[in-house]
């Protein structure tokens, strides 16, 4: 059953999953074991994928509390080379990293000598970025998203509460100049995913996105875990309808290999066709990750009560993350 979410969201009393987030400042989550505990489970992140059609580009801060991390990259169709990709590691401070500001908004900041990442939403959703790095500029504005936002919280085992907001197909702008390269000011897709909870030391997910629309017309868009959050965050959008699945079951790790994508309640099956992806192996001791994120399209079928949707080169974003924070 989808909920409302009401202005106050606290954690400790939340039915979920919900469809809207209220107000970003009123979240509140319980009290959990030592301070020490929670300065090392801790983590946030806002991420933005954007479609324009024949390209895709991917952004996040990811904010672990005790080191922090931002990523560019930007796929071409066709191309399994990217157009380019950057990354700098920083240290959150008070004014950097990911925070809920007294103006009921989020803001994300990243700053290194070679790259600065700025991403901003609203409590209704709209967003701005700004990226600005060597011979790299990019600039983004989006509109609420024309879906209700995925609102889900789970109590995650070995960790504590965490709380996701998702919102699929703002409308927006978006202007970008790279080296000799400009793609000018055009209307684009742009799907946001903030995230906010107390991981445990070891976390491991499948994840797909997608928006698009079906051979029939009808507007599709698709969020998808395996682990993690579980099926509280797997939900389906068709037109206005909102439809609540089972877990993801995800076959495939390889970049550049054909990913099979389907569901326990068995309303979607897809496999997933890489153009080009982030592939990133950190080893830093304390904080280890394998993380693949795929650009590419979606294809394949989605069973409904109101009837079958065929998918053919839905364009979407595929992951698989194994993490040691």
């Amino acid at each position: 059953m989808l909920a409302q979410t009401p202005y106050h969201l606290d954690l400790r009393t939340l039915t979920l999953p919900h469809t809207s987030l209220g107000a970003w400042g009123q979240l509140t989550f319980p009290v959990l074991k030592s301070a020490l505990w929670r300065f090392f489970h801790h983590k946030r992140w806002i991420y933005l994928w954007v479609d324009g059609e024949d390209w895709l580009l991917g952004l996040a801060i990811v904010d672990l509390g005790y080191m922090a991390k931002t990523f560019v990259f930007m796929a071409e169709k066709g191309d399994a080379k990217p157009v380019f990709q950057a990354e700098a590691l920083f240290l959150p401070q008070a004014e950097l990293g990911v925070h809920r500001t007294s103006q009921q908004r989020l803001r994300a900041l990243a700053v290194s000598p070679k790259l600065k990442v700025q991403i901003e939403i609203a409590a209704e959703g709209q967003l701005g970025f700004l990226v600005e790095g060597p011979e790299l500029h990019i600039w983004g504005q989006a509109d609420k998203p024309q879906a209700p936002l995925l609102v889900a919280a789970n109590r995650l085992d070995q960790g504590g509460p965490n709380f996701t907001a998702k919102g699929m197909a703002h409308a927006g702008k978006i202007a970008i100049r790279y080296k000799d390269r400009q793609w000018p000011k055009q209307q684009v897709q742009i799907c946001s995913d903030f995230t906010e909870g107390f991981l445990p030391r070891e976390t491991r997910w499948y994840w797909a996105s997608l928006s698009g629309a079906a051979e029939s017309g009808h507007a599709i868009r698709l969020n998808l875990v395996e682990g993690f959050n579980g099926a509280c965050e797997c939900l389906l959008w068709v037109n206005e309808q909102v439809y609540p699945l089972g877990e993801g079951r995800f076959q495939g790790q390889d970049p550049h290999a054909t990913w099979q994508v389907n569901t326990t309640c068995g309303t979607v099956a897809l496999h997933f066709e890489p153009w080009s992806a982030l592939w990133d192996q950190t080893r830093l001791g304390i904080a280890n990750s394998d993380f693949r994120q795929i650009y590419g399209v979606y294809s394949g079928q989605i069973r409904t009560a109101e009837g079958v949707f065929e998918l053919k080169q839905v364009r979407g974003i595929a992951e698989y993350q194994a993490v040691k924070w």
